[in-house]
């Protein structure tokens, strides 16, 4: 999947997930909280991130190498472009939404 398709892929799923007034349902914004930690702490220790292909992200850690299979789009700005692309390894905090949900180690 392309990122422009994901893009609004993303967007359009969004909007299932939030209430009458348009507020994300509090027990989805606790799972993408959960989710946005376990990527902070994957990226934070990370030396580089190795390789980017369409769906998966590879990350160069002091343990090992490591698959992201995880997208996040965040409100504030184009997540996957300025972290991911421009290999900024810490990501904002405004994470909205979770694709795909676990690393997997390529060991």
């Amino acid at each position: 999947m392309r990122y422009r398709d994901l893009d609004s892929f993303i967007r359009k799923n969004l909007k299932e997930l939030t209430d009458k007034n348009g507020n994300v349902l509090e027990e989805i914004k606790s799972l993408f909280k959960e989710r946005a930690k376990q990527l902070e702490e994957l990226l934070t220790n990370g030396a580089f991130i190795e390789h980017i292909d369409e769906n998966r992200v590879h990350v160069l850690t002091n343990n090992g190498c490591y698959l992201v299979e995880k997208y996040y789009y965040c409100s504030c700005d184009d997540f996957f472009y300025n972290n991911l692309l421009r290999k900024k390894l810490k990501p904002c905090k405004h994470m909205l939404f979770v694709l795909y949900h676990d690393a997997q180690s390529k060991r």
